[in-house]
C-alpha cells in the first residue's frame, strides 16, 4: 500500500468514525427497542421506509432458516447464527403513492458485507437518517465489483444497449415496464441470486392483480429477456426457470367488407381519401402507408416497395420487421398514384396543410365511420379486412401472409384462426370454398368476424 492509498484509508476511518460517534451519541430511535426504526418521522415529511434484517444462509445443522429474536438471527433448535445479512427494505422516495422500491442491501458504504447483525442495525439506522434528510443514495451500499450485478444497475444497462433496437413507442413502453413492474419487485437484488422461486413469486402476485392475461404474459416475457441476454454477456450462469404461461388465443379480428369501406371512404373529403384508399388496396400498416415515398414506386416494373415505417412521430428507414416488402401494382393503385403530385418526398401529404399525414390522421377515418354507425380502429378497417376480405374469397394463408409482411405463416395463422380452420374443414370434406359471410343485407349496426355477423359488436 502506497502513501496516497493510506491516506485515503486513513480519511475514509475517520469519516466512519465521525459517523459512529453521532449515532451513539443519539438517543434511540424509537420505543424501548434501540434497533426498532420509528417510521412517523419519515412519513410526514412523505417519505417511506420499512424492512427487516434477513439472512439467505441457513442453519449449519438442520438446515433451517433464522429467525429474528431482537438481538441477532438465531436458529431455533441449534441457536447457530448466519455469516451474512442482508437488510430487506421497502423505500418509499417523496412524491411516489405507490408500492416505492424492494432494496436489499447486502454491504455498507464502503464496500463490506453485512457480517454481523450489530452492523446490519448501524447501516439501518444510517439508512434511516438520510432518508430523512433527502440524501439516501441505494447505489452506494454495496460493493465496487459487485455494483454491476444489482438489477437496478444492470437494467438500465442493458436498456441503454438494446433501445437502438426498438422503435420509439416500445422504447416509451419497456421504460415504463422497468420503473412501473421490475424494479418495485427486484430492485437491490443480485441477478446473480434471483431464483425460479422468486420468478414464480412474482408471477402468482401478478395473476392477482387486474392486468390482463396478455399483459401479464409479455411482462414475463420482457423479464426472461432481460436474464437471457444477462446469460449471452456471461453475467450470469443460467436463466432462472420461468413457469409456462398458457399461450392466449387472439381474438378473431372485427373487420368490413369492401362496400362499406367504400361508403365511409364517400364521406371523407377528397383530399384526405388517397392515403386511405391505399391502405384498402395494400393492407400495409398504417406507419408504412405514410413514410412511402416516391422512390418505392416504380411504374415501369409495376412495383411498390414497402421499406419505411413512422414509428409515432419518428421516421424509420425500415419496416417493423427490418425487410422491405414487394407489393404488385394493380390498375386501381396505379390509376391512384399517378393522380398524386409530386410536391413532396412523401407520395401522401395532407393537401389541406401541406405536409406529411401525422400519427392522428385515423381520426379522419373514425369520425367519418362513425356517421355509418361503426366505431374500428383504422387497423381493422383496413389492414385486418384486407387480409379477411380475400380469406374470405378462398385466397391461401401464405399469399395473405406474404402481402402483409409476416415473417411467419403462424402468425397469420394465429390472427385469422377462424379462416385457417374452415379452409382446412373444405379441404378434409373435399368441398369448394364457402364464404363464411354474404355480402348482402349487411346493416350498418354490424361488424363482420370470420364466424359470421354479431350484430352491434364493435
Amino acid at each position: 500500500m502506497n502513501i496516497n492509498q493510506l491516506q485515503q484509508r486513513i480519511t475514509e476511518l475517520q469519516s466512519a468514525l465521525q459517523k459512529y460517534s453521532i449515532l451513539l451519541t443519539q438517543p434511540p430511535l424509537a420505543g424501548d427497542n434501540p434497533y426498532c426504526l420509528d417510521n412517523n418521522n419519515l412519513l410526514r415529511e412523505g417519505l417511506s421506509m420499512a424492512g427487516k434484517i434477513r439472512s439467505d444462509d441457513k442453519c449449519s445443522v438442520c438446515g433451517a432458516g433464522f429467525f429474528d429474536n431482537g438481538t441477532d438471527l438465531v436458529c431455533k433448535k441449534h441457536f447457530t447464527t448466519p455469516k451474512k445479512y442482508y437488510l430487506d427494505l421497502h423505500y418509499t422516495p417523496k412524491g411516489i403513492k405507490k408500492k416505492g422500491i424492494r432494496l436489499k442491501i447486502r454491504w455498507d458504504q464502503h464496500g463490506q458485507r453485512l457480517d454481523s447483525y450489530a452492523r446490519a442495525v448501524f447501516e439501518s439506522r444510517l439508512i434511516y437518517r438520510e432518508i430523512a434528510a433527502g440524501k439516501f443514495n441505494p447505489n452506494i451500499y454495496c460493493n465496487k465489483s459487485y455494483q454491476k450485478y444489482v438489477f437496478d444497475d444492470f437494467v438500465w444497462k442493458w436498456f441503454d444497449q438494446t433501445k437502438s433496437d426498438l422503435a420509439p413507442g416500445s422504447i416509451i413502453n419497456k421504460e415504463l415496464m422497468i420503473r412501473v413492474h421490475y424494479l418495485p419487485q427486484f430492485g437491490g437484488c443480485d441477478i446473480r441470486e434471483i431464483r425460479k422461486f422468486d420468478i414464480l413469486q412474482y408471477y402468482n402476485k401478478l395473476k392477482e392483480t387486474n392486468l390482463s392475461d396478455n399483459f401479464i404474459s409479455a411482462i414475463m416475457n420482457g423479464l426472461k429477456k432481460i436474464f437471457k441476454d444477462a446469460c449471452d454477456w456471461e453475467m450470469i450462469d443460467r436463466i432462472p426457470g420461468f413457469p409456462k404461461i398458457k399461450r392466449v388465443r387472439p381474438e378473431s379480428p372485427k373487420w368490413i367488407d369492401r362496400d362499406t369501406q367504400e361508403k365511409i371512404l364517400a364521406l371523407i373529403k377528397p383530399g384526405h381519401q388517397p392515403i386511405f384508399k391505399f391502405l384498402i388496396l395494400t393492407g400495409c400498416r398504417p406507419g408504412e402507408a405514410r413514410a412511402l415515398m416516391w422512390d418505392c414506386i416504380d411504374f415501369e416494373k409495376g412495383i411498390v416497395t414497402i421499406r419505411r415505417t413512422f414509428s409515432r412521430y419518428t421516421l424509420k428507414h425500415s419496416t417493423k420487421t427490418g425487410k422491405p416488402r414487394y407489393l404488385p401494382m394493380g390498375e386501381e393503385m396505379h390509376r391512384l398514384l399517378a393522380e398524386q403530385k409530386k410536391t413532396s418526398p412523401f407520395v401522401f401529404i395532407n393537401k389541406y396543410i401541406n405536409e406529411h399525414y401525422r400519427i392522428n390522421f385515423g381520426k379522419v377515418w373514425k369520425t367519418a365511420s362513425k356517421k355509418l354507425g361503426y366505431d374500428l380502429p383504422l387497423k381493422n378497417a383496413t389492414r385486418h379486412s384486407f387480409a379477411c376480405q380475400r380469406l374470405n374469397d378462398g385466397q391461401s394463408v401464405e399469399k395473405i401472409a406474404a402481402l402483409l409482411g409476416h415473417t411467419d405463416i403462424r402468425i397469420t395463422q394465429s390472427v385469422y384462426t377462424e379462416f385457417h380452420v374452415h379452409h382446412l374443414t373444405d379441404a378434409m370434406e373435399n368441398k369448394k370454398v364457402v364464404r363464411l359471410t354474404g355480402s348482402s343485407g349487411h346493416r350498418p349496426d354490424t361488424v363482420r368476424t370470420p364466424s359470421g355477423l354479431k350484430r352491434g359488436d364493435s
